[in-house]
């Protein structure tokens, strides 16, 4: 039969104390470069944009912070990016966050005078400086880049539908 020890507090020979409340964790510290927090969403909502000003995508999600001093590390990948025909017709992306203000274009994607149909793929790593137990809120922008050409995310043309998805990963 297996021995059984129970706690609700563990110190280290350094004096540090871990707190066990309800089978979570408390006061840890994670070396550098683990993932200790992770979040996933995905959609396949089609979604149009005709102005240049930067409207949010369906791809909106939060985390809550495990340890200060960590990095959120964010990847999009969007899904039936369209752009219409038309000169310098594009579509740009931005990244923004509810709590630091972070506001940060990501790339432009140009079709030039010909449609452009595609996906777009990108990472950014966000050091957020807010302490544990912070949730911070996550969405990814978007705009037409002339303001006369659309710009369309998980556009079904191909008849089938397609899934855009957003992960949030704390890095330690």
């Amino acid at each position: 039969m297996p021995s059984v020890i129970q706690a609700d507090q563990i110190k280290s020979a350094d004096g540090v104390t871990t707190y066990l409340n309800s089978g979570t964790l408390s006061n840890l510290t994670f070396p550098s470069g683990i993932v200790i927090g992770y979040e996933f969403m995905s959609s396949s909502s089609y979604v149009t944009r005709t102005e240049n000003t930067y409207t949010a995508t369906p791809l909106t999600d939060t985390i809550q912070v495990k340890q200060a001093g960590s990095k959120i590390l964010s990847f999009f990948s969007v899904q039936g990016l369209n752009v219409s025909a038309g000169a310098n017709a594009g579509a740009g992306f931005q990244i923004v966050e509810s709590v630091t203000s972070l506001s940060s274009d990501l790339t432009n994607h140009y079709g030039a005078i010909v449609q452009f149909s595609g996906n777009f793929v990108t990472a950014f790593s966000h050091i957020h400086g807010q302490s544990a137990g912070t949730t911070l809120t996550y969405t990814l922008n978007f705009r037409q880049n002339n303001n006369s050409q659309a710009v369309r995310i998980n556009d079904y043309q191909s008849g089938t539908t397609t899934t855009s998805c957003m992960y949030l990963m704390e890095i330690a």
